[in-house]
């Protein structure tokens, strides 16, 4: 995807990352690696990722939001194996995917994310090459498939890094 560019679809897929304005978009079929999406990363929307079968999700923090809602996903991320990270509000535009991928500057990331050398601080695209990176070094090394966390080595999912 080229960020120079005006985008001409609400989905794009290249390289195992696919970029969509929601989440709800992504599907099995796509055979997807990282999801970066313009939705809130709640929890309902890890569910859509999960579903999806994706290792890694990408999505906005929605300014965080009453009892930490729009980043309430990260722990639940963390729950069901999947490497997630929350753009920070100020860096992207909420709903768009396209801004998330080209603007958008990670402000909060979880345990396995951590453990795929993604930062706060880091953009999207960064972060999104690395988890692509971990996904397909760890395929068929004796762990986790959906993550590429080892299992023995997870994280409690409470534990989320702020920049």
């Amino acid at each position: 995807m080229s960020c120079g560019e005006r985008r001409r679809a609400a989905t794009e897929s290249i390289g195992g990352i696919w970029v969509g304005d929601s989440i709800s978009h992504v599907s099995a079929r796509q055979h997807v690696h990282v999801a970066v999406a313009g939705s809130h990363c709640g929890r309902i929307a890890i569910g859509f990722a999960a579903r999806a079968g994706v290792s890694s999700v990408l999505l906005h923090c929605a300014g965080v939001g009453k009892d930490g809602a729009g980043i309430g996903g990260l722990a639940v991320a963390e729950q069901v194996g999947l490497a997630a990270g929350a753009v920070d509000h100020f860096s992207a535009r909420i709903g768009s995917g396209n801004d998330v991928y080209c603007h958008g500057v990670l402000g909060y990331v979880n345990s396995s994310a951590l453990e795929l050398g993604v930062r706060p601080g880091m953009t999207v695209r960064e972060a999104a090459g690395l988890m692509v990176l971990g996904q397909s070094r760890v395929q068929g090394a004796g762990v986790s498939q959906r993550s590429g966390i080892p299992q023995a080595r997870r994280v409690p999912a409470h534990k989320y890094a702020r920049r």
